[in-house]
């Protein structure tokens, strides 16, 4: 989520202005909007709501865009089945970013796992398993400069999946 994506039907749905997509809420996740603007009630208790970011790239410089999937991991996610609802929205989510000759789209993508610390994953290729480095250090935060942290899908997709 995003703060540019906008709620309709009384939250029932939402708009992503990226995709030109209008989604359905599930119905453990709906929460009704507040007002004209199509606010929900919930915004100030779900940071994901508010404060989730996104950048619009330069597509003249010829780069891949980057996605960076960053997954609670903490015992309460586990508990009320987020981490499992999750996984299964990333899963549609980077399925739904293949060609139709089966080919990914070019994305470059990375995978952080977070509780009380941060856990980055090597997704290379030339890996037999995604690779992981954790970071306990999280008050004055560096994340490293490393190959492997975003992997084109098309070499990484199959390691997400597993």
């Amino acid at each position: 989520m995003c703060p540019a994506m906008g709620w309709q039907d009384c939250g029932q749905r939402f708009y992503c202005p990226f995709c030109g997509k209008l989604s359905e809420v599930p119905w453990q996740h709906y929460q009704p909007t507040n007002g004209v603007n199509g606010v929900r009630v919930d915004k100030e208790k779900r940071p994901e709501l508010s404060t989730g970011s996104y950048e619009i790239l330069n597509s003249q410089k010829g780069e891949a865009a980057a996605l960076l999937l960053a997954i609670d991991v903490s015992v309460s996610a586990l508990r009320g089945g987020h981490l499992e609802f999750v996984t299964q929205q990333i899963q549609m989510l980077l399925n739904s970013m293949k060609r139709e000759d089966g080919d990914a789209l070019d994305v470059r993508v990375g995978l952080m796992t977070y509780d009380s610390r941060i856990h980055l994953y090597d997704l290379s290729p030339e890996l037999s398993r995604p690779h992981m480095l954790v970071i306990t250090e999280t008050e004055d935060l560096q994340l490293p400069v490393r190959e492997g942290l975003l992997v084109p899908l098309k070499d990484c997709i199959s390691s997400i999946d597993r």
